[in-house]
């Protein structure tokens, strides 16, 4: 990988992007507040977060304005022909990806403690965690879809309102501060600045295909490249500058590690406590806290960043899980924390397959298109399957077992990652009041239908 950095990206000099924003987003969001129809427009807004639909009719023109500049793009032959290709990874590698985003993504997004302040303070996390999460996931299910760059898709329509989003919330840290708890420019910069813009969307792609080369799966070089310019151009949508986006995978990993080492603090409370609602929140995949950890563990923790498993995760869950959070020393310690990871991983897996069935019994007896009466499975089925013969193959008892971090458990981690699609495609979002969408080409690849 080369190592000759670009200047703007070295050193202090990120910090100039953290003083940059959004400015077209920005001008449409402040033309809204200081319209004489404040009030109407503020709830409008609030309601086009809140719902499905992308604009109410009644938006100010500067919104209509800057949303239909936007759609007026258009892209090249080339380009469609590699988001067709990318749409294409997503169908066959959709499971692994929401896995890596949960289990490696999003602890990564949330170490960086200046954005994960925009969280804090805005309490999305700590007030509504399972919503703020799978609205990333949604998020992710409408940009990947069939031919999501037309004007009248929800993949370009969901981009362009989830960047709307983004400056209003800006607006309101920066206007509107809460008690004494407000937003500090000279420490953190400006809220969802460019770095962080550019940080979180290179995670879609970069630590997707590092999440996969971890479970024994790895891209192609031309699918990382074609979905690279995918998640770019989605990136260009959603207001990050030409100047931060990559010409290609290898010099976006040396802007991604060096936005890491600018953002990554030696202490990071914030970071903490997001980590902290994202475990929680996967409790509602049947998934007990201990496994969660195990299998965190074993995809965050990296050649690049080995301690950052015990920063943002070790305060909250290192005195309750000792096993899950020692460090070893040398090889024999990690052979011997390897066996006892593995054997603990055993036992949560019996517990997951059991909660499992019985999630799979009560979807049957509530909606009989899912019984699968005529030997149909769903995809859920499948990964009990594949549990049964991951539990059998290892057991400890068995001589041949192997540890932690070998093919059977990366196996059973891309299967937790198949019972998760299958329960969000049930999930039904309070906060939307409608069920988590899933196209239908996908519920049929993935059997969900």
């Amino acid at each position: 990988m080369s190592t000759n950095t670009p200047p703007m990206w070295k050193g202090n000099n990120l910090n100039d992007f953290r003083k940059i924003t959004d400015a077209p987003a920005d001008e449409a969001i402040k033309a809204l507040y200081q319209n004489v129809n404040f009030l109407q427009d503020r709830d409008e807004l609030k309601e086009m977060a809140k719902n499905d639909t992308f604009v109410p009719a009644n938006m100010p023109p500067a919104i209509r304005d800057f949303i239909n500049h936007e759609l007026s793009v258009t892209y090249s032959e080339v380009e469609k022909a590699a988001f067709i290709r990318a749409h294409e990874v997503w169908k066959e590698n959709g499971v692994q990806f929401i896995f890596v985003l949960f289990f490696r993504g999003l602890p990564y997004t949330y170490m960086a403690e200046k954005p994960a302040n925009v969280l804090r303070l805005t309490k999305l996390l700590e007030q509504h965690p399972t919503r703020r999460i799978l609205e990333t996931a949604q998020f992710v299910f409408d940009v990947m879809d069939n031919k999501w760059w037309e004007p009248e898709s929800r993949g370009i329509l969901t981009a362009l309102k989830v960047r709307l989003m983004h400056s209003a919330m800006r607006f309101n840290l920066l206007n509107k501060p809460v008690g004494d708890d407000k937003w500090d420019i000279d420490k953190w910069g400006m809220p969802i600045s460019q770095e962080d813009l550019i940080a979180t969307n290179q995670v879609f792609s970069l630590e997707f295909f590092k999440g996969m080369e971890m479970l024994g799966e790895s891209l192609t070089p031309g699918q990382q490249a074609d979905w690279f310019l995918t998640w770019k151009t989605i990136g260009r949508i959603m207001g990050i500058q030409k100047e931060l986006l990559c010409p290609n995978v290898e010099q976006a990993w040396v802007l991604q590690k060096a936005v890491y080492n600018h953002l990554f603090p030696d202490d990071n409370t914030a970071g903490v406590a997001l980590a902290k609602a994202l475990v929680e929140t996967l409790s509602e995949f049947l998934l007990s806290t201990k496994m969660v950890l195990i299998m965190m563990r074993k995809m965050i923790m990296d050649e690049d960043h080995p301690d950052l498993f015990f920063r943002v995760l070790g305060p909250t869950y290192g005195s309750e899980y000792p096993s899950v959070f020692a460090r070893t020393r040398s090889a024999d310690d990690s052979s011997d924390l390897d066996k006892i990871l593995s054997d603990e991983f055993h036992t949560e897996l019996i517990g997951y397959k059991e909660r499992v069935i019985d999630f799979r019994k009560d979807q049957k007896a509530k909606d009989p298109k899912t019984r699968g009466d005529g030997g149909e499975k769903s995809l859920i089925d499948f990964q009990l399957d594949v549990f049964e013969d991951l539990l059998e193959e290892m057991h400890p008892d068995r001589p041949q077992t192997r540890g932690v971090g070998t093919f059977l458990l990366k196996k059973a981690m891309a299967s937790v990652g198949g019972v998760i699609i299958g329960i969000l495609s049930t999930y039904f979002r309070e906060g939307k009041q409608t069920k988590f969408r899933i196209p239908a080409d996908l519920k049929e690849h993935w059997a969900l239908s």
